[in-house]
């Protein structure tokens, strides 16, 4: 464990960024799925199964993908916190 605390207070809005993250990347990989399973039954698509398809991604890919878009955001945060210190403030 590196004790990187991810949870910061809600005040400064740094919960926007891993939540946009995961919103872009949940829904991304919602339509990707679902245009592959369309293209792969091409021409006799069932239509029901792709309309719970995507209801069931869009619900449950947030909820199993915000851990890993909070985690890149921090780390997002992290790099370019790093880059705008001053150099005598820099980590090695």
């Amino acid at each position: 464990m590196c004790a990187l605390d991810l949870r910061r207070s809600l005040e400064n809005d740094d919960w926007f960024g891993g939540y946009l993250m995961n919103l872009i990347a949940s829904e991304s990989l919602t339509v990707v799925v679902v245009v592959a399973f369309v293209l792969r039954m091409w021409p006799a698509v069932p239509w029901t199964t792709v309309e719970v398809l995507a209801v069931v991604m869009a619900i449950a890919s947030p909820v199993v993908l915000y851990p890993f878009a909070k985690a890149a955001w921090v780390a997002v945060e992290y790099v370019f916190a790093e880059r705008a210190a001053p150099p005598d403030h820099r980590r090695n």
